[in-house]
């Protein structure tokens, strides 16, 4: 078994987005601190190896540039020569891609494990015995890796974000941070959303702004994709708000984006992997789902002051009347 192995070198697969990559980082990180053996390895996307690149306990992050079968298969035949012991299969829906990459990659030699449960896991991956099918994301990896080595189960996020950007490799250059010191401990606003049904539409976003002002006396820090921070700054200005709110559309790295999460005081957010980040450092955050989004409960936060609104149709086709409720109480339980 893996547990006895002197040497145990591992590749991770999650080649797909920002999120699924932060919460798959307590269960590496909880096998690095308690099998120093182990060596890891991540096959990572465009989209989520700045969040790894730099861990110090994270061995080498391989980027595939395109999720298509040529690419990826290609990229794991360049990693053969490895000699992976195990691969962990965390990317999910495609189990044939990640089971063809895992073949190529592994030389069909390595054990695969995977979070994910139901006959046609247990036919072709070693490892996939979870006690709950629908169980959280973190759980759900933690477990895997936990069954996979023989380990109890770690701490889930909290006390790992905490390690994150402490762990950064001394290489990393400090310097390219894009985070103004003057909007740290504010409310930050993620302008941005993972798909378009959960975009701010007007009326959240100004309904939002007025209330927050109204019960906070900290700055408001709008952020995210320039793109984005820039329609709701023009929003902002139709509703005479602008000089109320501080716009920041300077493009971040993904490990800029992790300070500013861990620095502020709350956040409030579509869904979309900055609720991770904010669970990972226990930051404050409300979040706004689409009733479209599939499985919300394995990707709620889980920071210990959270909130979540679940709209009947999309967050896009909301009104503020219907989140303000949420909203307020989620403000009442702050100290801004």
């Amino acid at each position: 078994t893996l547990s006895q192995l002197s040497e145990i070198r591992i590749l991770v697969l999650r080649y797909d987005k920002l999120g699924d990559m932060i919460t798959t980082l307590p269960a590496l990180y909880w096998l690095h601190q308690c099998m120093p053996n182990v060596t890891i390895d991540v096959l990572a996307s465009c989209s989520n190896a700045g969040i790894v690149k730099h861990l110090a306990w994270v061995n080498q992050v391989f980027e595939v540039k395109d999720r298509s079968l040529g690419s990826l298969a290609r990229c794991a035949y360049t990693l053969r020569h490895n000699e992976y012991d195990a691969i962990l299969c965390g990317v999910m829906n495609k189990t044939t891609e990640s089971l063809l990459v895992s073949a190529i990659a592994g030389k069909r030699k390595a054990i695969t494990i995977t979070p994910w449960r139901g006959d046609k896991y247990r036919e072709y991956f070693s490892v996939c015995d979870i006690k709950q099918r629908e169980e959280n994301h973190w759980i759900a990896m933690m477990g895997a890796v936990c069954t996979a080595f023989g380990l109890s189960l770690g701490p889930i996020p909290g006390t790992v974000g905490s390690t994150l950007l402490a762990s950064l490799k001394d290489n990393y250059p400090a310097t390219s941070l894009n985070v103004v010191p003057n909007v740290l401990q504010n409310i930050l606003i993620n302008a941005s959303a993972g798909a378009s049904a959960n975009q701010w539409n007007e009326d959240v976003f100004v309904g939002t702004l007025r209330l927050v002002l109204e019960k906070a006396s900290r700055t408001i820090v709008v952020t995210g994709l320039p793109e984005d921070v820039e329609r709701l700054q023009k929003i902002a200005q139709k509703a005479s708000l602008e000089s109320k709110v501080a716009f920041d559309s300077k493009r971040k790295t993904q490990i800029d984006l992790a300070y500013l999460i861990r620095n502020a005081a709350a956040v409030l957010t579509p869904d979309t992997g900055v609720v991770h980040l904010c669970s990972l450092f226990d930051t404050p955050v409300f979040s706004m789902y689409s009733s479209t989004s599939k499985q919300a409960g394995k990707w709620l936060p889980l920071s210990s002051i959270s909130d979540v609104y679940v709209a009947s149709t999309s967050v896009l086709q909301s009104s503020f009347e219907e989140i303000e409720a949420k909203l307020i109480a989620f403000l009442d339980r702050l100290p801004i």
